[in-house]
């Protein structure tokens, strides 16, 4: 569903901190002291996304704007699309040739290999380099941008966000207070199953939401269905239906669905979106990151604690950062003042907040400890201020832990990188391919853990991937793999 996808590929930095920590961006006096005098007003047109209007959405960019022209002689003109019709407005506008500056682009939606495949993106490396990048240049972390790097040349600039990868559960809070749930005695996958038990004998419509964890702690994704080990030192690339990782849990999921924890009818009903809006899914399987407990209760209105699974490694994985990135169109007419744009949500604190939480002493209260209370109606930007720009330069909500973005700065710092870090995978060479493989994959949609005939299934899964062109894609990452081992001696 859009809010679970926006709540995991928010990177569970859905809170965020003060607006300075150790090690991040320039703040936002010292921008301020270093500008030089604004001569001439530049606009510049930001194509986002939002999950809902904003009824004083108006009226804050307003607010956000004068910051903006002051400061830097920047007009940003945000213009929002609605969520789902965002990358067929944005994809139109751009191969059309329509007038804008800036997208939104990730490996999720818009999707930045196809965006650059086309010849849709500008590459940065130049504006990065020069006076307009200079905001930008300074605040980047080094290697920051190395995953949007096509051909030695940047083409988009990721987000500033927690990201590391790991698994928790996060549990309905008032079904597990029923229960009498102790978090800390669930550090693995399988240490929830006395709760979902519990859960099956206890309620007829709440289930687990088994569908968000798609992959094993031991291996990453290359590309769609293709895996590698995290502790393969050769990193050969294999079709995810051929290892064991992903036949385990497969097999797991079966064994749920028969005692009764996954709903009974993923097969008659295929899109689940009414249970997830309903709380029929007490336990979700998602992205863990310090605090975001928080943040997947608001976008499900109702509460939810989390357990962290310990056995799952914190990981950066190669492909981190990619989730939320923001390109310019290669038609900009005024490229200079959009790089300086998107430097300014890098290092603007005032600006970015204005931009998350609206206005102070109108739709959120700060407290004396610098903690965010939302006061009402209008304007909320929480499930998509990952979207743009500097996350950890936003306030801390109320509730939250105050330390949360040094603990979320520390997760980044320690996790594991993946061996495969800083290789970035071309698809355009097996395109037709993966889009033969999508739909087998929509084909045999949630079938393998309702069928009563896994082994048949499962053989004519194989056998229509097999004809799509699964093993070409493999032997096209096992060779660009191996190009670039042999490239940065690996």
């Amino acid at each position: 569903s859009v809010g679970m996808l926006l709540s995991v590929v928010g990177c569970g930095a859905k809170e965020t901190a003060e607006t300075t920590t150790p090690e991040t961006p320039a703040a936002t006096e010292e921008v301020a002291e270093e500008k030089e005098e604004v001569q001439e007003i530049q606009t510049v047109k930001w194509m986002m996304f939002e999950l809902e209007e904003q009824a004083d959405n108006e009226e804050v960019m307003a607010e956000l704007n004068k910051i903006t022209e002051e400061r830097y002689g920047i007009h940003i003109d945000f213009e929002f699309v609605n969520f789902n019709d965002y990358d067929q407005r944005v994809q139109l506008m751009s191969t059309s040739g329509e007038d804008f500056d800036i997208m939104f682009v990730s490996n999720w939606k818009n999707d930045f290999a196809q965006n650059y495949g086309r010849g849709g993106l500008l590459a940065l490396d130049d504006l990065l380099a020069s006076d307009a990048g200079e905001l930008l240049r300074n605040a980047l972390p080094e290697g920051h941008a190395n995953v949007a790097m096509r051909d030695g040349a940047i083409y988009a600039i990721p987000n500033y966000q927690s990201l590391t990868r790991k698994w928790g559960y996060f549990i309905e809070k008032e079904v597990a207070d029923e229960y009498g749930l102790d978090t800390s005695t669930i550090t693995s996958r399988d240490d929830i199953e006395p709760f979902l038990a519990w859960l099956a004998e206890n309620y007829t419509d709440k289930w687990i939401q088994p569908g968000e964890m798609v992959m094993p702690n031991d291996y990453e994704e290359i590309t769609t269905n293709v895996w590698v080990r995290r502790d393969d030192d050769t990193m050969t690339a294999t079709s995810k239906y051929e290892t064991e990782g992903w036949n385990e849990l497969q097999q797991k999921f079966i064994e749920w669905r028969k005692a009764g924890y996954i709903r009974p009818d993923g097969l008659t009903k295929p899109d689940p979106a009414d249970y997830q809006v309903n709380g029929n899914f007490a336990v979700w399987p998602s992205t863990d990151n310090p605090g975001n407990e928080k943040s997947f209760s608001e976008s499900w209105g109702r509460e939810y604690i989390k357990a962290s699974l310990s056995d799952h490694t914190t990981y950066l994985n190669h492909t981190a950062g990619a989730e939320t990135m923001n390109a310019i169109n290669v038609a900009s007419k005024n490229p200079e003042a959009a790089i300086k744009a998107i430097g300014i949500m890098w290092t603007d604190a005032d600006v970015m907040n204005l931009w998350t939480y609206g206005i102070e002493g109108k739709h959120y209260e700060l407290s004396d400890e610098g903690l965010v209370t939302l006061t009402g109606e209008g304007y909320n930007r929480l499930g998509q201020y990952w979207g743009v720009g500097n996350t950890f330069l936003t306030y801390v909500q109320e509730g939250n832990d105050p330390d949360l973005w040094e603990k979320t700065q520390e997760w980044n710092d320690n996790a594991v990188r993946s061996k495969l870090a800083g290789f970035v995978f071309n698809s355009e060479p097996v395109q037709t391919e993966l889009a033969q493989i999508a739909v087998v994959e929509s084909e045999f949609k949630d079938v393998l853990t309702y069928t009563d005939d896994y082994d048949a299934e499962f053989a004519e899964l194989q056998e229509k991937l097999e004809l799509a062109g699964m093993q070409k894609v493999v032997d096209e990452v096992n060779k660009q793999i191996s190009e670039w081992k042999a490239a940065n001696g690996k």
